[in-house]
């Protein structure tokens, strides 16, 4: 068996961090280029009520928010891109993934404001 030179073992750390740099490249580019959700109607007020509901991993609550916003969609045939965003939420946090789901709201909430 060969033994490996001081060049070969130097190069397996470098090639791990490009590695690394490029995932964590790859993640940055994601989270910056995530789409636009602009809120209906009273979604605004729904989406503070359902950050709340995470922040206090309420489950009760949540199944209230998730009922709310399906009633304010009762008459819609077809769902639209602000109720498919809250459903999501709601989703991830009856996955018990509370943070991710407070996370989400967070960031429809400031896709709103017009900087």
């Amino acid at each position: 068996m060969r033994k490996a030179t001081d060049s070969e073992s130097n190069l397996k750390p470098s090639i791990f961090a490009a590695v690394a740099l490029a995932g964590i490249g790859l993640a940055v580019a994601c989270w910056l280029n995530r789409p636009t959700v602009m809120l209906e109607r009273d979604d605004y007020e729904i989406t503070i009520a359902l950050y709340r509901v995470c922040n206090g991993r309420n489950e009760t609550d949540l199944l209230r928010v998730e009922e709310l916003l399906n009633q304010s969609r009762a008459d819609a045939t077809e769902k639209d891109e602000s109720f498919l965003a809250l459903m999501a939420i709601i989703e991830r946090a009856k996955a018990n993934r509370w943070s991710d789901a407070m996370a989400d709201c967070r960031k429809l909430l400031d896709d709103q404001v017009q900087r």
